[in-house]
């Protein structure tokens, strides 16, 4: 896509020998602070990641494993703000589309409306009243 981009990851083996010049590794970054700078994320729909990509209000690109990571990746796709691979489809083609699909603008426009949503809820004080409802229709 001729676009900048991090690889963030903490092991080493995971960096290819020939990183493109436009891609810079880091083993760390805050993603508080990066995610509101990015275009797109790219990420395996771990719930932090998804979390934060949400909070911030950038697109994602989701590439899930196992676990609760594609149920993660079909809610982020509902909300419409992002897309998802399936292992079939990673390939540099797959990824090239599905992250030039990112760059539309109702991506951007949708991912800003959650963020601005997920900004303005506490979302300690719902977790607290949902379980407080759900244990006084347990006694």
């Amino acid at each position: 896509l001729g676009a900048r981009g991090i690889l963030l990851t903490k092991f080493a083996s995971a960096v290819p020998p020939a990183l493109s010049p436009q891609v810079h590794h880091c083993a760390y970054a805050p993603f508080r602070q990066l995610l509101p700078q990015c275009g797109a994320i790219v990420h395996h729909g771990g719930i932090g990641t998804t979390a934060a990509a949400l909070a911030s209000g950038c697109p994602q690109l989701v590439l899930p494993l196992a676990w609760d990571q594609p149920d993660n990746a079909a809610r982020v796709a509902r909300l419409g703000a992002g897309l998802t691979l399936g292992s079939r489809h990673r390939d540099q083609a797959g990824l090239s589309q599905a992250l030039e699909r990112l760059r539309a603008p109702e991506f951007g426009r949708r991912c800003r409306e959650i963020a601005v949503q997920a900004r303005s809820e506490d979302g300690l004080a719902c977790a607290a009243s949902w379980l407080e409802e759900w244990a006084a229709g347990r006694h």
